[in-house]
């Protein structure tokens, strides 16, 4: 497992991340607490002060016999750290029963019981089960954004690097609505994790302003469109391809007469969800990125879904996230 050192010097927006994690530390909620990468994550998250209260949803004991495999001397007897037991908490078992009409009570669906009812302020979960199941409880019980329109993104980290990419995880064949509101999304994420950095938006296809011509490609320029007509005030192109929206000098002769971005674009929409998972895999496995996500957005919440390839370091980079 890696430690805070190897994170922090993987990642470059660790440190303000961790920083304003600790300013304002809140209260975590990680249902997956029986599996040790989790559980890791969590144990150096209350070692850095970077929350307030640490939710397990498994016992002591359970969670001391994994993290004896740690290599870190973790105190589980923290008094931040709570360990919700449902024998305890009866009216909260019957109240998430009603709202899962029959459906298992599981520590997913009480975590999300306890962020609609503000007892806890963020969630991670995902590392052992499916998006899917993430989102299914997210919109059993908590409050969707007023676009209604439930999507993801991805933060990919290298260096002094820090990209957006969406949406890598819920809206398979997105519509030309659903992109814009998931341009959107992205960029309201963007400006929630680096709040002094623009936003800069770019619609990707295979086609760089009509250099072909299909219907796939006029749909993305369409998107790119209406969305700078409904947004001026946010730096946006399309469509681009992935290299005229990243390097500025394949910007600059790719399209030199329209350059509204100059290579410098760090929001990246995707066509469909094909595309857009596999990019982001592409960049963390070759690339040597890291990735956090997927960034569920959408919903009123904080809330933060895992890939079940995530290690402790991106579980950590996602509780970050999710925090602040």
């Amino acid at each position: 497992m890696q430690g805070v050192a190897s994170l922090d010097k993987t990642v470059a927006c660790v440190a303000d991340l961790q920083r304003r994690c600790r300013a304002h530390p809140r209260r975590l909620a990680l249902p997956e607490s029986d599996d040790p990468r989790v559980l890791e994550a969590g144990l150096q998250l209350i070692a850095e002060n970077a929350v307030s209260s640490l939710y397990l949803f498994h016992d002591r004991n359970s969670c001391q016999t994994l993290a004896r495999n740690f290599a870190g001397n973790y105190n589980l007897d923290d008094q931040r750290i709570v360990y919700y037991d449902l024998r305890f908490h009866p009216e909260v078992k019957s109240a998430v029963a009603k709202v899962v009409r029959g459906g298992e009570v599981s520590p997913l669906s009480v975590a999300m019981h306890l962020l609609a009812d503000r007892q806890v302020d963020a969630i991670c979960s995902g590392a052992t089960c499916t998006t899917a199941e993430v989102i299914r409880s997210a919109l059993t019980f908590l409050p969707l954004a007023e676009s209604k329109i439930v999507s993801s993104s991805f933060l990919l980290s290298k260096g002094k690097r820090n990209l957006l990419f969406a949406d890598c995880a819920v809206l398979i064949e997105p519509d030309i609505e659903q992109l814009i509101a998931i341009a959107c999304a992205t960029v309201d994420t963007h400006q929630l994790l680096f709040p002094t950095e623009k936003p800069k938006v770019a619609f990707l296809s295979f086609s760089t302003k009509g250099s072909a011509s299909h219907p796939a490609q006029k749909k993305i320029a369409r998107v790119a469109e209406i969305f700078r007509e409904k947004f001026p005030q946010i730096d946006s192109d399309g469509e681009l391809q992935f290299d005229a929206a990243i390097d500025p000098a394949v910007a600059l002769q790719k399209n030199p007469t329209e350059l509204r971005l100059r290579g410098d674009a760090n929001c990246f929409i995707f066509p469909n969800l094909d595309a857009a998972n596999i990019s982001y895999k592409i960049c963390q496995r070759l690339g040597n990125f890291t990735a956090c996500g997927p960034i569920l957005q959408g919903f009123n919440n904080r809330l933060c879904d895992l890939s079940r390839g995530a290690n402790t370091l991106e579980i950590k980079l996602a509780a970050y996230v999710s925090l602040c």
